[in-house]
């Protein structure tokens, strides 16, 4: 055993080198249905400065039997380094997606959670300008009123 050790046939090379592989692209596991979610990567490693942790993209699942198209990328933010991003897709909800997370490729380490929001998700905006438009009402038949009496 100990001369078939010495063979340099039997061995093969697995790395080699002083440096580190770069984290390849990858999906978090999980069927987000919120169009609201927050994403926090960080990194132990990474330099002080850096600003960039990985970029995020909205992987959108469709029902084409075509591979080529049976998953969309349909949207891609930054992260920035130990830092929580809200992702708002609000403007173009979806039923479910999945993110999926491009690291730098002189990225050492990632450590990413993800918040979805489970609450309710209203367009206030438009209940505001409701609600004002029959207070402005009110207001004018008040102001006409006022007038009448004069």
């Amino acid at each position: 055993m100990g001369a078939a050790l010495c063979d340099p046939q039997i061995w093969r090379c697995k790395a080699n080198g002083t440096g580190f592989v770069p984290i390849a692209p990858f999906k978090i596991p999980l069927l987000l249905e919120s169009p609201i979610v927050a994403v926090r990567a960080s990194s132990e490693d990474g330099g002080k400065d850096w600003k960039l942790a990985c970029w995020c993209d909205r992987i959108i699942p469709t029902s084409s039997p075509v591979a080529a198209i049976a998953q969309i990328s349909a949207d891609r933010n930054p992260l920035g380094m130990n830092k929580t991003t809200l992702l708002d897709y609000t403007a173009n909800p979806v039923e479910n997606y999945q993110l999926q997370l491009e690291p730098p490729y002189w990225m050492p380490d990632l450590r990413v959670e993800v918040w979805e929001f489970t609450g309710v998700i209203g367009d206030t905006l438009a209940d505001d300008l409701d609600v004002a438009r029959v207070d402005l009402v009110r207001i004018e038949a008040k102001i006409d009123a006022l007038f009448a009496a004069l």
